[in-house]
């Protein structure tokens, strides 16, 4: 009786140790199930990035081609450094790319005078390489290479709303909705609140052009997260006919800075899409 009781405790404490086992296995199963998935992820990232990283070597050894022989027409005082030269030979690949070039640009570099070939070279710089797609570009000197005419390789962002029917009987501090979406590249505008978030740290632009009624005015404030930035003021009050005004900014933003339109006195906004709200990014910071 008594070997029997112990056989059978013996028999109990191994059940709990093989479930105990089954347990840690079934989690080290879950564990590398989720290892695996990650690695798949992370296989997948690393391929984009090589892509990416051949299609903008192609484009530097494009882009260096031309830089060579502009310096060997132009001449030293004209062309550029052998410094400069290097620079931009940073990538290089044999995998096929893109072999379509902007008309604008071709045209541009073969039509203007030799005296502007760097001005010329760095349009076409930023017109090969901006096509690329919107990847974080760590290298300093591909960044700088990137950075042409107010763009840089990492985001692309303007937009251009109106009003689009007469707004009456409004309040004081009342957000505007510009309704009629004229452009709005990357998507930063949002139409049915009248908002501009930033998407990203940098220096932004902003137009604002409002119109007031015959016999009216009205007080349009530029406002980042509440905070006044600037005005204008239509003002149309004793005359018979319509009075326009409008403003320009450059103003730095944070990522997630909400950028709008607001009433500061009652009145009567114009419709008819002659009071619109406008901007882009300047440069990234």
């Amino acid at each position: 009786m008594v070997a029997d009781d112990t056989l059978s405790g013996r028999l109990s404490v191994l059940e709990k140790e093989i479930k105990r086992v089954e347990e840690e296995n079934k989690l080290l199963r879950d564990a590398m199930e989720s290892q695996g998935s990650l690695l798949k992820e992370l296989t997948a990232e690393i391929r984009k990035f090589h892509y990416h990283n051949i299609e903008l070597g192609k484009c530097c050894k494009e882009t260096s081609s031309h830089l060579t022989s502009t310096d060997e027409a132009a001449g030293p005082e004209q062309g550029f450094s052998e410094q400069d030269l290097q620079a931009n030979h940073i990538m290089h690949s044999d995998e096929p790319m893109w072999t379509k070039t902007n008309d604008r640009t071709e045209e541009s570099y073969q039509s203007e005078p030799k005296a502007n070939n760097t001005r010329n070279t760095n349009y076409l710089l930023e017109s090969n390489l901006s096509r690329q797609f919107p990847v974080k570009i760590e290298s300093e000197n591909v960044r700088k290479l990137m950075i042409y005419a107010g763009q840089t390789p990492e985001i692309r962002v303007a937009f251009h709303s109106t009003v689009t029917n007469f707004l009456d009987n409004l309040g004081v501090y009342h957000p505007v909705v510009f309704d009629h979406v004229i452009t709005n590249i990357g998507g930063a505008y949002h139409p049915h609140t009248g908002i501009f978030i930033a998407p990203v740290d940098g220096v932004y632009v902003f137009n604002l052009g409002g119109m007031s009624a015959p016999g009216r005015s009205i007080y349009l404030e530029l406002v980042n997260d509440g905070t006044w930035i600037q005005s204008i003021y239509p003002n149309a009050q004793n005359i018979p006919c319509t009075a326009t005004d409008s403003l320009t900014v450059i103003i730095e933003l944070n990522k997630g800075n909400e950028v709008w339109v607001r009433t500061g006195t009652p009145g009567q906004i114009h419709g008819n899409h002659y009071t619109f709200f406008a901007g882009w990014i300047h440069y990234m910071k």
